[in-house]
């Protein structure tokens, strides 16, 4: 009985051995992913955010009742004080819950074209028609057609006010790919003319896609 009481303790603390060398390799196998800092992080290649823009868009409803107010935010790795043209531009076009100002919170992405969209986003944050713009080619120039990717689902978290914001996109895009992007700090704000601004869908008034174009209001723009 002894000799047995002694196995059955040697097999226990085997055991053990075996649990606890397995339990350390599970732990080295998990993938820890870097957070950010201000960059922008698409098909494992890692963007620098040098330049943030907003637009005010106003307030906007899906009928006649304005139940949101919008603001289109664009990240960039344009560096103001450079030649270079930006590699990658991201446009996101958010509208929080209440007319009377932006806020912040958590943003979802909403396909506002359902028939019950009205009734499915009017008390929340959402964004949508958002998209990347990269220059896949290296050409300094984005072509609508082939490097122009729409935002299809996902959440951006955003905190702040006035010119200083903190935002954290986690999306999928158009081609099924993650996008993750972290931006905290100054953000300037532009203006757009007016007569720029594409007609609404769904009752609810969108950004400008005049953006399509930013580039050229990033060389523009003097940041000092």
């Amino acid at each position: 009985m002894k000799n047995s009481t002694q196995k059955f303790r040697l097999l226990v603390l085997l055991f053990c051995s075996f649990l606890a060398v397995s339990c350390s390799k599970d732990d080295d196998d998990e993938e820890v992913i870097p957070p950010l800092e201000n960059q922008l992080e698409y098909n494992d290649v890692t963007y620098d955010l040098a330049t943030v823009l907003s637009v005010d868009l106003g307030a906007a409803g899906f009928s006649t009742t304005e139940t949101h107010y919008g603001q289109a935010f664009i990240l960039s790795d344009y560096v103001a004080t450079g030649t270079a043209a930006p590699k990658v531009i991201l446009e996101l076009y958010m509208f929080s819950k209440g007319a009377a100002s932006f806020g912040s919170g958590t943003f979802e992405f909403a396909d506002v074209e359902l028939a019950d969209a009205e009734t499915k986003y009017k008390d929340k944050n959402f964004f949508f028609d958002s998209n990347l713009l990269i220059d896949l080619n290296g050409d300094e120039e984005m072509d609508e057609d082939k490097e122009t990717f729409m935002i299809k689902s996902g959440t951006i978290k955003m905190s702040g006010s006035g010119t200083n914001y903190n935002i954290e996109c986690d999306v999928t895009l158009e081609n099924n790919k993650g996008l993750r992007a972290q931006y905290s700090g100054v953000v300037t704000p532009i203006t757009i003319d007016g007569d720029e601004e594409d007609p609404a869908t769904a009752g609810m008034r969108k950004a400008p896609k005049s953006f399509f174009s930013l580039s050229k209001a990033l060389k523009g723009l003097k940041l000092n």
